[in-house]
């Protein structure tokens, strides 16, 4: 049911936590050591809400994408961060991923993380193939499979056909792990 996915969902996002010190909104962040790729399409705002309002300002950083239509993607950020504890902001190229932080990818952009030095870094590559931020290459779940491997999570909330399985399927073999929901119950036509 929803109530357990959510409850399970939280606790694995929480096993990723960086050090556990705790930080407000708006100060000094530390460099995550650990990493979240969320991914949502159909439905995936409110689930979104759902699981990001329950989280703590120590949680690792999380790189969202969110399939939406052109000139939401900002708004979208600006709507989720006054209503959680973590900031959510649209991500930017060269950015350090932190702790603390929602970084969404922004539109008509993939959102990718390198290893550097001990941390993480933001890249952002033109999307060629139009608005879906799962149909080529530069999909977030790759990306952090292959700097943070067993640290890191990929979830999917909502999403029709097989967007993302692909980089999910990578992250667990890199050591990673992954949720979704229940593909019976989720309301979705063709939800993997």
């Amino acid at each position: 049911n929803k109530e357990l996915f959510e409850k399970e969902l939280l606790v694995k996002i929480k096993s990723c936590y960086g050090s556990g010190v705790q930080r407000i909104k708006g100060r000094e962040r530390r460099p995550s050591r650990c990493l979240v790729g969320l991914g949502a399409s159909t439905g995936g705002p409110k689930a979104l809400l759902s699981v990001l309002s329950g989280l703590s300002e120590d949680t690792c950083g999380i790189l969202m994408v969110q399939h939406m239509s052109r000139g939401f993607t900002e708004n979208f950020a600006q709507y989720l961060n006054p209503k959680c504890r973590m900031q959510v902001k649209t991500a930017a190229a060269g950015e350090v991923v932190c702790d603390g932080t929602v970084y969404l990818a922004p539109e008509n952009r993939h959102l990718t993380v390198a290893g550097r030095e001990g941390e993480y870094v933001l890249h952002l590559q033109t999307n060629r193939g139009g608005y879906d931020f799962f149909s080529s290459n530069y999909r977030p779940f790759e990306s952090i499979s292959d700097c943070v491997g067993r640290r890191g999570l990929g979830i999917i909330f909502t999403r029709m056909g097989a967007g993302g399985g692909g980089g999910l399927f990578e992250m667990r073999a890199m050591g990673g792990s992954n949720v979704g929901p229940d593909p019976g119950k989720n309301g979705i036509y063709r939800m993997p």
